[in-house]
């Protein structure tokens, strides 16, 4: 079996169900964390996400608990968010064996909202539909994901008709490492066989960039085992994915995340190099789909996530990685012009971190980040402090 840094044997920890509250040293720079708040998951959380803000400013978030490895104690805990605060959603929620990664799409229609989770030991992909008034999860699919999954990502809503998602896997049904490309019939809620695709040696990542002004989407795969990164242009009204060219990163890249697209037409995209620990930071041509590395700025040691956060109305963009051995989260702001990486500030989090992400900016214009944390089975909740 593979050696992957995010699946570490961790012996069984209590289910927590109180909230912790600890606040860090609060300051006014923009892309601060502060006011961390520690919420009970479950077993060795994994993965976390926030969905879209709903046409009723209801937000929620989810949080994909691996349990213990070769053990069938893995789980899903959902909850809704109110003010930064997370309030548990006791809907029961089926999920393979070892769920390692959680994805909500973008919404549909204003009214529709999915989301899926990949399970690393039982091979499948669970997809359901989320319940916009009430956050309830309800399977309508479940599919075999290749080999040892552990990545998934939807694509943004580009058509009435169709919903696409990819899964990184260790071998399609071609025997080879690549990505699995589904869609979700929009109508019936039926979702397609794969279509797959051949990416570089052990994909741990695969993330989806914005609709760019021309109608293009772009696709990337961290590829764990070569030290690169796939790009691909995909095309929207069928999701196909056209190679576009493999680049070198950093040692073992584990996570990708794209930017939102700026006021001045930029996309940036970042990977995080797990035994470099640096993130790869890359300019994306929207034109031509041309991809250039900028640079490669330190993390904490091992990072395992990065995350960008939405564009705040006076033009701030903020990314995030989490560092699994450091116990804490990298911040940075960055320019919007040409990507660079500013440090903000080292966050702690709770008990080795292995995923981060941004919300949405709330109805009262506030935004929130949130670290999963496998050692100290919780999630770790901060308030992003914006400029004014």
């Amino acid at each position: 079996m593979k050696k992957f840094p995010k699946v570490i044997l961790i012996l069984p920890l209590m289910f927590i169900g109180n909230i912790l509250c600890q606040n860090i040293d609060e300051n006014n720079i923009p892309g601060s964390f502060i006011n961390r708040q520690d919420y009970g998951s479950g077993i060795s959380p994994s993965d976390v996400a926030f969905s879209p803000l709903t046409s009723q400013g209801k937000l929620f978030a989810a949080v994909s608990n691996f349990g213990d490895f070769g053990n069938n104690n893995g789980s899903l805990a959902t909850y809704s968010v109110n003010n930064g605060f997370l309030s548990y959603l006791k809907f029961p929620v089926s999920v393979g064996e070892n769920p390692s990664s959680i994805a909500f799409s973008s919404l549909v229609d204003s009214n529709k909202l999915f989301a899926a989770v990949v399970n690393f030991l039982s091979e499948n992909v669970f997809i359901y539909s989320v319940d916009i008034d009430t956050g309830e999860f309800k399977q309508i699919a479940n599919y075999n994901a290749g080999r040892f999954p552990y990545s998934v990502s939807f694509m943004p809503v580009t058509s009435k008709d169709k919903l696409f998602f990819a899964v990184v896997n260790e071998g399609a049904s071609t025997g080879e490492d690549g990505l699995s490309v589904y869609s979700i019939d929009l109508n019936t809620n039926t979702v397609s066989l794969p279509v797959n695709y051949q990416t570089g040696k052990i994909p741990f990542a695969v993330s989806f960039s914005p609709i760019t002004q021309d109608g293009n989407v772009f696709a990337g795969v961290a590829n764990y085992g070569s030290n690169t990164v796939s790009f691909y242009q995909v095309d929207a009204n069928t999701g196909i994915f056209k190679f576009i060219y493999e680049s070198p990163v950093g040692r073992n890249p584990n996570s990708i995340a794209f930017s939102p697209i700026t006021e001045n037409n930029k996309l940036f995209v970042a990977v995080t190099n797990y035994r470099s620990n640096t993130v790869s930071v890359y300019d994306v041509n929207v034109e031509n789909g041309k991809f250039n590395l900028l640079f490669s700025p330190s993390t904490g040691a091992y990072p395992l996530s990065v995350a960008f956060s939405p564009i705040i109305s006076n033009n701030e963009l903020f990314a995030a990685v989490a560092n699994h051995s450091s116990n804490n989260v990298s911040v940075y702001n960055v320019d919007i012009n040409n990507g660079n990486f500013k440090f903000v500030g080292n966050y702690r989090t709770g008990d080795i971190p292995f995923s981060v992400a941004f919300s949405p900016i709330t109805s009262n214009g506030k935004l929130f980040a949130a670290t999963a944390n496998a050692g100290s089975a919780n999630i770790s909740i901060f308030q992003v402090v914006l400029g004014s």
